[in-house]
């Protein structure tokens, strides 16, 4: 999908969290210098659970902690930051809070609550294929990651 096109999606809208439920299972995937790994569980009680870890030469160098919850009638995502999942908890960074903002067959994108920081995360599965983008400032392109994942549960 066009970063342009990401760019668009601002504003909150309807759905519910079993339209999510395509994110389910377990996801892995080399980038440059590091392996990630994402989990999302199945959608429950309007809620899906999610973690995330990024690893390099056998340690674990941050966790993300993560949330997708219905809320009236849109979907929230949270996330709780681990920078060193070896040292006592005060290294938790502050929740960030996403809204979703796009959704189609297999598909979404969300956007940080927090106008002063533009920061979105897109998800797309194509088969047993987990792909996206997340952007910090779109702006000025500052900071993007892309990833692929391939399912292995």
């Amino acid at each position: 999908m066009p970063l342009s096109l990401i760019k668009s999606f601002t504003q909150p809208i309807p759905a519910t969290i079993d339209q999510l439920s395509w994110l389910t299972g377990g996801w892995k995937g080399k980038h440059d210098d590091f392996w990630a790994e994402e989990l999302w569980s199945h959608p429950h009680e309007g809620t899906i659970l999610g973690s995330y870890r990024r690893h390099s030469e056998q340690k674990v160098v941050l966790m993300d902690i993560i949330n997708i919850t219905q809320h009236d009638q849109t979907i929230k995502y949270f996330f709780r930051r681990i920078e060193d999942p070896l040292k006592p908890t005060d290294h938790y960074i502050a929740p960030a809070m996403f809204t979703l903002c796009h959704i189609a067959e297999n598909e979404c994108t969300f956007v940080h609550d927090d106008e002063t920081h533009p920061y979105w995360i897109h998800y797309k599965r194509e088969n047993n294929i987990l792909s996206g983008l997340t952007c910090d400032n779109l702006e000025n392109l500052d900071f993007i990651t892309k990833f692929h994942y391939e399912k292995y549960l």
